[in-house]
């Protein structure tokens, strides 16, 4: 005998279970279930049982199983869950070269294309923002380029880089830029063909000149 109280996806349940016992006679066993819901359509189940002798609890959860997640079937032909994650970040302009954004000092620069794995692009918007939606939880390559923006300003980190995607939680690369500095000089020799003496110093053309961070 079973009573039952349900309102929209919860309900109480209590009864008596009858069946036969190991020696062939009538057994009473209390039963007593909840269902609750859980937020993005899922739902909790609470089953209790008890005969003489044993007590058993049952947890089961349902719902959907693939909301904003995609089914996949890996070597083994095994089917599994692919929690599909965002990737979002930011380019600015590092005015006063401390690492980190500071909207009263730093300036976002906006319209530079990100390209994720050389195959999707977006843009930065006017706060400098850049997002990509429904990635797979892999490790993924990130590339930026500062076209259409003054040649003074480049990158302070590499401009192409490979990060972790991981799921349930924030995945943010940041892209600092920098303005360059400028070197010039002037390349020059001692001439000595006229006089041994007192060789005139000459300008020299079409030399190389190799600038590291050194």
């Amino acid at each position: 005998d079973t009573v039952q109280s349900e309102t929209g996806d919860a309900f109480v349940r209590a009864g008596i279970d009858r069946s036969m016992n190991r020696n062939m006679k009538p057994s009473l066993a209390p039963v007593a279930g909840l269902k609750l819901p859980l937020p993005h359509r899922q739902t909790v189940s609470l089953t209790f049982s008890a005969e003489r002798n044993t007590k058993m609890l049952q947890i089961e959860f349902g719902g959907r199983v693939n909301g904003h997640r995609e089914l996949a079937r890996d070597e083994s032909a095994r089917l599994g869950v692919v929690v599909a994650a965002r990737l979002t970040g930011r380019i600015y302009l590092d005015s006063d070269f401390n690492g980190s954004f500071d909207s009263k000092i730093d300036r976002p620069i906006s319209d530079i294309a990100v390209w994720l794995d050389d195959e999707t692009v977006v843009r930065t918007d006017d706060r400098g923002m850049f997002a990509f939606n429904q990635i797979s939880t892999n490790a993924h390559k990130l590339r930026a380029a500062l076209d259409g923006v003054p040649a003074d300003l480049v990158f302070a980190d590499p401009a192409e880089r490979t990060t972790a995607v991981t799921p349930y939680g924030p995945n943010v690369v940041t892209f600092r830029a920098v303005k360059g500095g400028r070197i010039t000089g002037k390349v020059t020799y001692l001439d000595y063909s006229e006089d041994p003496v007192k060789p005139v110093e000459r300008a020299i053309g079409d030399v190389r000149i190799v600038a590291t961070g050194d």
